[in-house]
């Protein structure tokens, strides 16, 4: 919905989930699980070269929200992870982005905020710089930081097996630990509009891109390298 000659937009949406679980290891298993997640957000023209969106999400899970590959150690024993059947997940987000018309070039801050029922909280600041080169060829910088707090029922740093005898709930999952992040990211997105007139000319209206990120953390993931290789091509 927009107002304010197109000015103002306010934007909302809805999202479910219905899943089964099951296990290539266990053929008796069987698990369920369902989601609901709603988004509502204003997205803002603060000038002929800025721009502000915030937005807040509500999710919902129920169900089977472990791995049923994953086993935990409760004393010198192995058992299948049990993390709650129930978690409620909330997210601010806002994002300003500010383009610089002598240069092409356009700058873009974000923000996300995150708590849930787990007493899992983070927090994500992200800065990105995209620059226009000639009619064809996008650059998208970005550097990414993220830190968020331990699960309550998650394992402490340093320890790898709960107590003999510890109740559910219980998870060997790295990402519901504690830990931080800083992200570098470089992308590439080509325009194919000069295939127009050669062979490839049924392209002209597609894109390629190439993207490369590096992450540092201190998660047991370890450092890691993510790359990507693209194309969308018009039918």
């Amino acid at each position: 919905f927009s107002w304010n000659e197109k000015n103002s937009t306010l934007f909302a949406g809805v999202s479910r989930l219905d899943d089964t679980v099951l296990s290539n290891a266990d053929s008796s298993f069987k698990a369920r699980l369902y989601g609901l997640t709603g988004t509502v957000g204003l997205t803002q023209v603060l000038s002929r070269t800025a721009l502000l969106t915030v937005s807040y999400q509500l999710g919902y899970l129920d169900g089977y929200l472990g791995n049923p590959y994953r086993r935990v150690l409760r004393g010198p024993l192995p058992f299948p992870e049990s993390p709650p059947d129930h978690r409620l997940r909330h997210s601010v987000e806002g994002r300003l982005s500010y383009y610089l018309p002598d240069t092409l070039t356009t700058l873009q801050a974000q923000l996300r905020l995150y708590t849930d029922s787990f007493k899992l909280s983070a927090v994500t600041p992200e800065l990105r710089v995209y620059q226009q080169l000639g009619e064809s060829l996008n650059l998208r910088l970005r550097y990414r930081f993220y830190d968020q707090t331990a699960a309550s029922f998650a394992l402490a740093s340093g320890q790898t097996a709960y107590p003999r005898g510890t109740p559910a709930p219980y998870t060997n999952d790295a990402k519901l630990e504690q830990f931080h992040s800083h992200q570098l990211g470089l992308r590439a997105e080509l325009a194919l509009h000069f295939l127009e007139g050669s062979f490839l000319t049924f392209a002209r209206g597609g894109f390629l891109d190439v993207s490369f990120d590096y992450q540092i953390t201190t998660s047991r993931f370890r450092n890691n390298v993510i790359g990507t290789l693209g194309a969308q091509l018009p039918f």
